[in-house]
């Protein structure tokens, strides 16, 4: 009976220096990223689509080049949104598509891994307009940028998990209509590969 404790000891820490390995992802990876939008301001500048926003789904494609504890990111997110109902004037629903450039720094090298990043983007949103009829207007491109942290949960070596939440903000020109702007939070979960 009394080896058990020292067996399970040996067990515990044999699982560090594969974490301690698994951290050492390869320099390019791919990140696939999933999450909720959530709105942090009402929406604001667009004639009968202002009042308070509903969430919905976050999604994005990101490669990532790693140097040293500086990871460089590009690559694009859709967010979808809408007038929270019976919120606006008029009933609004938005697609959000952006060129994402950035950056995120890694505060630790092995382990469980704290990161921050930043990251500009350049967008376009399709808005429907309206009930049944509704009227689809696009935007014009538009520019905003995001702050986030979260963690990096090493699992191989070439395979990590990535659970993180962001601040952004966006502006959309919609000619005639009126600059639409959004602040927002992303509550999301990154799926990374190295190659």
């Amino acid at each position: 009976m009394p080896r058990t404790p020292l067996l399970l000891l040996s067990i515990f820490s044999s699982f560090f220096p594969a974490v301690r390995a698994a951290a050492q992802l390869s320099p390019l990876q791919v990140e696939v990223n999933a999450g909720v939008w959530l709105p942090s301001a009402d929406l604001s500048g667009v004639m009968d689509v202002e009042g308070p926003a509903s969430g919905d789904a976050s999604f994005g494609v990101h490669f990532a080049l790693t140097r040293g504890r500086i990871i460089y990111l590009l690559g694009f997110t859709e967010n979808r949104f809408a007038c929270r109902e019976g919120a606006c004037a008029t009933e609004a629903s938005f697609v959000s598509t952006g060129w994402d450039l950035g950056f995120r720094v890694s505060l630790r090298e092995s382990g469980l891994i704290p990161w921050f990043r930043l990251t500009g983007n350049a967008g376009v949103a399709q808005t429907r307009l309206g009930g049944p009829g509704a009227v689809m207007i696009e935007s014009d491109r538009g520019w905003g940028f995001e702050v986030g942290a979260g963690f990096l949960v090493p699992l191989a070596t070439r395979f990590a998990l990535s659970p993180g939440i962001r601040y952004g903000r966006t502006d959309m020109d919609f000619p005639s209509q009126g600059n639409l702007e959004t602040r927002h939070m992303i509550v999301g979960l990154a799926f990374i590969l190295g190659f």
